[in-house]
């Protein structure tokens, strides 16, 4: 992977200390990613409650659903922030819009659960 890529994605056997409640993980393809940043672009870009997406570095993590469709999990962070985030999996507390999450359902092609850091 280039270093200058703004994205990492990581395989289904990473460790992270999110709570799967039952899910299963799956490793995201490039093509995977490639669709997910598609759709996020189309919905994120004008969100005023966020900056310009060309400002953060983006953690991708893959889960199946109980229907069986393939979740990406896209964490936005600030390239600004002085978070390790290609190594540091730990969530981050308070940051505003530095630090932000949403799903993309792949095979139904739907972007939910925009969650954005509150400020501490």
């Amino acid at each position: 992977m280039d270093q200058d890529q703004n994205y990492k994605i990581f395989p289904a056997d990473a460790k992270i200390p999110m709570v799967l409640g039952g899910l299963t993980r799956f490793s995201p393809s490039e093509q995977d990613v490639s669709n997910g940043l598609k759709l996020l672009s189309n919905h994120l870009k004008g969100n005023i409650a966020i900056r310009d997406l060309a400002e953060y570095n983006i953690r991708f993590f893959g889960f199946i659903n109980q229907t069986k469709e393939k979740i990406l999990l896209a964490e936005y962070i600030c390239r600004s922030s002085s978070v390790d985030w290609r190594n540091n999996l730990e969530g981050a507390e308070g940051g505003g819009n530095c630090y932000f999450e949403i799903k993309v359902n792949l095979d139904k092609a739907v972007i939910y659960d925009l969650k954005i850091n509150g400020i501490i």
